[in-house]
């Protein structure tokens, strides 16, 4: 359904795949020429350089055009690492790279015919983020309708929608929807939040 409707044809990779891969070298120096601040081992910086190096040859191999990384936990405890690094080493070099599954929020539900778009603000960081990046988004919004954190949530139910949402920076709720309207996907619209105890 959601090469029918996307026209994108998806295709998972395993750890297995990752396993024979080479140290680059090359791919080192350049994360370490690039780098703004790097406050981490370099045998760190290696474990990136080879998942990049990975996923170059598995696209290259596969005929991939983009790839999203289901990040945690697997690679935090199979290797040790964050993608991070590698993630950004790749999309700099024109290969579309996310995690899981980066202000607007989207959700693309199911068979791929229903999406839920909000836009939001960055409004702070969490102290302690749990083994990643966080942080807090509020100011809800949608077409210029400001929404609760209690109507996302109403949605969240009404409609089903699996936990983890792509976080975009920037206002792209427009385009979004214009690639609803041409794929045929229903954009799901913020209910009112019904208080259950009353």
């Amino acid at each position: 359904m959601i090469e029918k409707r996307l026209n994108v044809a998806v295709a998972g990779l395993y750890f297995s795949n990752f396993e024979a891969q080479k140290r680059s070298a090359e791919i080192n120096v350049q994360i370490i020429s690039e780098r703004v601040q790097v406050d981490v081992p370099e045998s760190e910086i290696d474990h990136s350089a080879r998942t990049a190096e990975a996923l170059m040859r598995l696209g290259g191999e596969l005929k991939f055009q983009a790839a999203a990384l289901k990040c945690w936990p697997e690679f935090q405890t199979e290797f040790s690492m964050a993608p991070c690094t590698a993630v950004s080493y790749l999309n700099d070099r024109g290969f579309p790279t996310s995690c899981e599954g980066e202000v607007t929020m989207l959700r693309i539900s199911g068979d791929g015919s229903e999406i839920c778009i909000l836009e939001g603000e960055v409004v702070g960081e969490s102290s302690k983020p749990y083994c990643g990046s966080g942080g807090w988004i509020g100011n809800l919004k949608s077409r210029g309708q400001n929404y609760s954190t209690s109507q996302l949530l109403q949605a969240i139910t009404d409609y089903g929608l699996d936990h983890h949402y792509p976080i975009l920076h920037g206002h792209w709720e427009d385009v979004l929807r214009e690639l609803a309207s041409w794929t045929g996907m229903k954009v799901l619209e913020m209910p009112d939040a019904q208080d259950y105890l009353v």
